[in-house]
């Protein structure tokens, strides 16, 4: 049926009444058209989205910058200018850098208040960890800082069940989890053995699956730090899309020196700090009083920071001796070094920062580097040329600034 109007008559003409207001009809091509039909109040009061006036519901806010600048506070560390409260970021390292055993000295630190590396601890707290490679090589590995630093103070929970941390299902059941214990840190390892369609070359699956670590997380608490690998060729960083480091709060790596086990943290990323010195750190063995099925102790590593600082690369190459021989101080520092005598602090008076931490004497460095050279020779004479090697390459070493020489005693120049 159709509406009647009302019509009300001024100076001999008629209008629609305005206390009538009118619902719009649109017809075809979008024609407007009154209906005629009276419009209910609740209807008129309501905003319009496309209205000058209206305000949608759900408008962003702004805050005054120059009240945020009031309310700045420092930043707050879970390990000294290493690891800050609420940020989010990756660890990575080639194949046998020892990433996860840093990680887990790491949660040491934070779950004791333990320093880590000589950085202090200020608070103990909780560390949740998903490990996506299997318990059984990670129990060793948690045994055996257990032997040496002690025990986690209950505070080291790992995941029982397997977590995708690319589906939002698996997410949001973590994120209650981590509601409930309010963890520090959480961490991830590795990426790629906890993500199930993700394409970590893809730079939208890699951004999305590390937005939804970073939600899961966030609740002005807790850590993230996601292990992941190094591509073939270390020198270009973290396998896969850019977002691995882009995305991220910080950025660390992980490099061990060949044949060796020192390996060196440093920071690439800190977004809101400096980055930290790098830190040396040596894994050593710890047997764990389990036997294995050939009789065997078995064995794992802990992570301890390391007096004596790795090979830095030189853009000079140098022959296969002179590398045998600078590995073989490097040998002979581990095994014999001492502090320097007075005789080479002495040496240092205008620059102490540059006293190396650990010297060894010539002779124990001898021995090792004459087990490492190759010379080609005739049998009565390969003591000669051994001798001769080692002097050559010696001396070359010293005069590319490799290695320090004085009063009997060699070290390595950082």
């Amino acid at each position: 049926m159709k509406a009647e109007l009302n019509f009300t008559k001024r100076n001999g003409k008629h209008f629609l009444d305005p206390q009538m207001p009118l619902n719009t009809d649109y017809g075809a091509g979008g024609a407007k058209f009154l209906t005629g039909e009276k419009v209910p109040d609740e209807a008129r009061n309501k905003p319009k989205g496309n209205h000058n006036n209206a305000r949608p519901e759900g408008i962003f806010t702004f805050s005054n910058g120059d009240e945020l600048a009031v309310k700045a506070k420092a930043p707050n560390y879970l390990i000294n200018d290493i690891l800050e409260t609420d940020s989010h970021g990756i660890l990575g390292g080639a194949s046998m850098a020892f990433k996860t055993f840093v990680a887990i000295r790491l949660a040491h630190s934070i779950c004791t208040g333990k320093p880590f590396a000589g950085k202090e601890v200020f608070d103990a707290d909780k560390v949740l960890m998903a490990c996506g490679e299997g318990q059984g090589a990670l129990s060793r590995r948690i045994k055996a800082v257990q032997i040496v630093e002690g025990d986690f103070n209950n505070n080291l929970l790992v995941l029982n069940e397997p977590v995708k941390i690319d589906d939002k299902a698996d997410m949001a059941r973590l994120k209650l989890a981590i509601n409930e214990y309010k963890p520090a840190l959480f961490i991830f390892d590795t990426f790629a053995s906890l993500v199930s369609e993700t394409d970590k070359n893809s730079p939208s699956d890699t951004g999305r699956a590390l937005r939804l670590i970073k939600e899961t997380c966030r609740n002005n608490h807790t850590s993230s730090l996601i292990i992941h690998h190094h591509g073939k060729d270390v020198a270009r960083g973290l396998r896969g899309a850019s977002n691995f480091t882009n995305d991220m709060d910080f950025s660390f790596c992980l490099e061990r020196e060949a044949d060796s086990m020192i390996t060196t943290l440093s920071c690439r990323k800190m977004k809101d700090g400096d980055n930290f010195e790098e830190i040396h750190l040596e894994a050593v063995p710890v047997e764990l009083g389990l036997i294995r099925q050939d009789g065997k102790p078995a064995t794992s590593l802990v992570i301890k920071e390391s007096n004596v600082a790795p090979l830095k690369k030189t853009s000079k190459k140098i022959t296969l001796n002179e590398e045998k021989v600078l590995q073989s101080l490097r040998k002979a520092i581990e095994r014999d070094g001492i502090s320097p005598p007075n005789s080479i602090v002495n040496l240092f008076d205008v620059t102490p920062e540059n006293i190396p931490q650990k010297v060894v004497n010539i002779e124990f460095w001898r021995e090792l580097a004459y087990d490492a050279i190759t010379v080609d020779s005739e049998p009565e004479k390969i003591a000669n040329a051994k001798k001769s090697a080692f002097k050559r390459s010696r001396d070359s070493l010293e005069k590319n600034y490799l290695i320090g020489l004085h009063g009997g005693y060699a070290w390595l120049l950082s």
